[in-house]
């Protein structure tokens, strides 16, 4: 039976394979991972800086593109320069979310619990927030991607409360196993700039492909033609 991620307008369904599992069956598993030798410092490692050092020496480093001249792409201006904010957000039983409504209401259901992660954001004015990275990346709970926009209260400095997001959304996100190198070299990849969207690769094999909603149409008739441009990957997203 496919899995859903919560959809609306302008989201997107997640679809288990039988031989591939998706980011949500991902995060569900117990990985065990030796965490790097703490490095000679007065303060204490913490959670987020051992997550992220481990993902640096797997190469879990996410890759996003330089952009040429040539393959303009206002996407990434949207996405760069974020503020460190910790989010907080309500989850199912597996800790992943948040779920809501087609008006971007949370779902009342998961009101009850509640997960937080380090991000980094677009301050947009009246309690409004652009998502510019997750950083955790591969190992992110959070059902927000980038360029997603929301409301959310400070509850102290740095604390962000998640209380609605921002419908329709801006943009559509598709996702893919890949095991080939992708840049912007890709048919696909110039593609997606041209219609203002952008891309980026998470441990060396998640691709992520980001167009604005109202190209989604046109960028899927891309990939389901006669001649479909897709980037020679096992689809988790779409």
């Amino acid at each position: 039976m496919p899995k859903k991620f919560p959809k609306s307008d302008g989201h997107v369904e997640a679809r288990i394979f039988d031989n591939a599992q998706s980011l949500a069956d991902l995060r569900g598993l117990t990985i065990s991972l030796p965490l790097p030798k703490p490095p000679r410092r007065s303060r204490p490692v913490t959670i987020t800086q051992a997550i992220q050092e481990t993902q640096n020496r797997l190469g879990a480093r996410k890759l996003k593109p330089v952009v040429p001249a040539d393959i303009p792409s206002d996407f990434y201006h949207l996405v760069d320069g974020g503020v460190p904010a910790v989010l907080k957000f309500p989850v199912d039983k597996d800790q992943i979310g948040p779920y809501w409504e087609e008006d971007g209401q949370l779902v009342a259901a998961h009101l009850d619990n509640w997960e937080e992660e380090d991000v980094l954001v677009a301050p947009l004015g009246g309690n409004r927030y652009r998502l510019c990275e997750a950083e955790h990346g591969l190992f992110s709970k959070l059902l927000l991607m980038w360029g997603d926009e929301f409301f959310a209260s400070d509850e102290q400095q740095g604390v962000l409360c998640l209380r609605s997001v921002v419908m329709p959304r801006p943009f559509v996100h598709f996702r893919f196993i890949t095991s080939a190198p992708f840049g912007n070299d890709n048919a696909l990849a110039k593609d997606v700039h041209a219609m203002g969207g952008g891309w980026e690769t998470l441990a060396g094999g998640v691709l992520t492909l980001t167009v604005p909603a109202a190209r989604a149409e046109e960028f899927q008739r891309l990939m389901q033609g006669d001649t479909p441009e897709v980037p020679g990957v096992l689809r988790l997203q779409s």
